[in-house]
């Protein structure tokens, strides 16, 4: 039953292709949750179901909307929360996660909670993925570049650069350690550490096809006029 309703959905959710993404993806959570909703609480196919409209509910609470929106972009959000809450603890019919996906689960109810302003408990669930020696390794960056701009936001330095630097330590792509070098170089510039804010700086100026970021150029340059008016005094 459960196989012959799934590719009932999918055939119907293929004939929406002329729509917008929005209807779409409203149309396919309303699905989702009416199979899950007819499925017993100790019937094996709704622990996957759950999981799904948890993360489809969290890839449309992260779109950027307008702002009449936002109501129901937040209404989305918690209950992408619920639903991977459920996924977490083993409850309502639903088998408790282990291993990675209960690592994937932490991770995005982390991501969930900081865009509920909830930072605490977001803080709480990166640093389970960060310090989970299993946690793979582009989660693991993110988790650290996460704990390293909340920290940088409460102005707790030290715990800021640790966490950049362990975003560096991990980081491949060009851009995401361009990222850190930046905002690492902002911290120090904050923490008056001028020498180290130009160094880090001059880390992030160029791109992955060797073009100088305006941006950190721009900043660059600013650090340096402060340190050449503080030698100048």
């Amino acid at each position: 039953m459960m196989k012959n309703s799934l590719l009932a959905f999918l055939i119907l959710f293929s004939s929406l292709s002329i729509y917008s993404a929005d209807r779409r993806s409203e149309y396919l959570i309303k699905e989702m949750e009416t199979l899950r909703d007819s499925l017993s609480l100790d019937d094996p196919a709704r622990v996957d179901l759950t999981l799904r409209l948890a993360d489809l509910y969290f890839d449309v609470s992260i779109m950027e909307g307008k702002k009449e929106d936002l109501s129901l972009i937040k209404e989305g959000r918690r209950k992408a929360l619920s639903l991977y809450r459920h996924t977490l603890n083993g409850t309502d019919g639903v088998k408790k996660a282990t291993g990675l996906n209960r690592l994937k689960v932490q991770f995005q109810m982390a991501r969930l909670l900081s865009r509920l302003d909830e930072q605490e408990r977001a803080e709480a669930f990166y640093k389970e993925v960060y310090e989970h020696p299993k946690t793979p390794k582009k989660m693991r960056e993110q988790s650290s570049l996460a704990l390293a701009e909340w920290y940088e936001e409460d102005a707790k330095y030290t715990k800021s650069t640790f966490y950049y630097d362990e975003a560096l330590k991990l980081c491949e792509a060009k851009e995401i350690c361009n990222y850190a070098h930046y905002r690492k170089g902002w911290l120090y510039y904050k923490d008056t550490k001028l020498d180290q804010a130009i160094s880090e700086m001059k880390l992030s100026l160029f791109d992955r096809d060797d073009n100088i970021r305006e941006n950190s150029l721009t900043d660059l340059m600013l650090f340096m006029s402060n340190e050449e008016g503080d030698g100048m005094g």
